[in-house]
């Protein structure tokens, strides 16, 4: 059996902040000749298709947590990594169980998904979160968090080891799956904003109907994804006569090829973890709307690259657009500063030294 020095696992490949980052971090580390694996929970879905080596991937095939735990601990026993990185706090719970019941001999290391209070809060019982949080998470080697507020978070909930390592983007990637022909063309005679995400109330479905309700007749809005408010979505745009102004068109795969045609994504979120998206639509040059959300707004934009909210309403956001329509965006100079920031090179570079990975020759 082939050495594994890093075992990656995450409960599936569905489209997700987590998994897109898990399959850019896997990808970089197999082409820069790191031995790591990548264990899923469930089958092949989702990012699966973006792999660039199969080989090294195994899926369990099972739909939930409680049903993979036996097959999931023989894995890592038979494996035998020198590291393990995981995410999501139940799944981060189990393996710390499992080292500290002393089942597993590896160097655990986690990497924080969402903002602490915002998964406790979410949860049925949140007191089983706090406790993962102040009792198993310093058990870990480290904890990585994506955004400065991530980490003063998770702070008040955990004393651990904690450094901030922001999200990547590999640009070249986006690049070149922006110029695959779409499938969906927007209309060149409108200034066409576009917003791609889950369709849920932390990502501000609500707030981005209410702004679309104040376009005027040059712009048009296409929303992009799913999620559990989805219906009520068509069902306002319908009941509300917003048609002629915003175009629903659910989840797409390779959203490259619209954000491309855009003038401008808008961010409606509530909170975020530090959000992929942000980076992908700069990495193409395309400037950003956003409401100044928690979980890395004050890292991401920058003047010269995006217009946001002075408040989380509606009414700013549409502000927002239009002092944006008076900024002069360089888009070669925005995609050459996210490269400098957030390339997948320099992201990736920065796991390997702090988890301490070897690269082979």
């Amino acid at each position: 059996m082939s050495k594994c020095e890093l075992l990656l696992i995450i409960p599936s490949l569905r489209h997700g902040g987590a998994e897109k980052f898990t399959v850019n971090i896997y990808n970089d580390l197999r082409k820069n000749k790191v031995a790591c694996k990548l264990l899923v929970l469930s089958g092949e879905e989702g990012y699966v298709d973006l792999l660039i080596d199969r080989d090294n991937v195994i899926f369990l095939n099972k739909n939930s947590l409680t049903n993979s735990l036996v097959s999931l601990t023989k894995v890592i026993v038979k494996l035998k990594p020198l590291k393990i990185l995981t995410m999501f706090p139940h799944l981060n719970a189990v393996i710390l169980l499992l080292k500290r019941l002393k089942v597993i001999d590896a160097e655990i290391f986690l990497r924080e998904v969402n903002l602490a209070s915002k998964i406790i809060e979410k949860k049925k019982f949140p007191i089983v979160y706090k406790w993962i949080y102040k009792f198993l998470y310093p058990f870990s080697e480290l904890v990585v968090c994506q955004s400065n507020d991530m980490q003063f978070e998770l702070k008040k909930y955990s004393k651990v080891n904690s450094i901030v390592i922001n999200n990547p983007v590999d640009i070249t990637n986006i690049a070149l799956l922006s110029k695959v022909n779409s499938e969906i063309n927007f209309n060149p005679g409108k200034k066409n904003l576009i917003f791609v995400g889950r369709i849920t109330y932390q990502k501000g479905i609500d707030i981005l109907l209410d702004f679309s309700s104040k376009l005027d007749a040059e712009y048009h809005l296409h929303i992009f994804g799913k999620g559990d408010k989805s219906q009520w979505l068509e069902e306002q745009i319908k009941s509300r006569n917003l048609s002629t102004l915003v175009t629903y068109h659910g989840l797409t795969l390779n959203p490259y090829s619209k954000i491309k045609q855009a003038h401008r994504l808008i961010l409606s979120s509530r909170y975020e973890g530090f959000p992929n998206v942000a980076l992908e639509s700069l990495g193409l040059g395309v400037p950003i709307v956003s409401l100044p959300f928690k979980g890395g707004s004050n890292e991401i934009f920058k003047p010269f690259n995006s217009s946001v909210s002075f408040d989380d309403s509606y009414q700013g956001l549409y502000m927002a657009l239009q002092e944006s329509e008076q900024a002069h965006f360089n888009r070669s100079e925005i995609i050459d500063d996210i490269q400098a920031r957030y390339g997948i090179e320099k992201i990736s570079a920065l796991y390997t030294n702090k988890l301490g990975l070897i690269q082979q020759k």
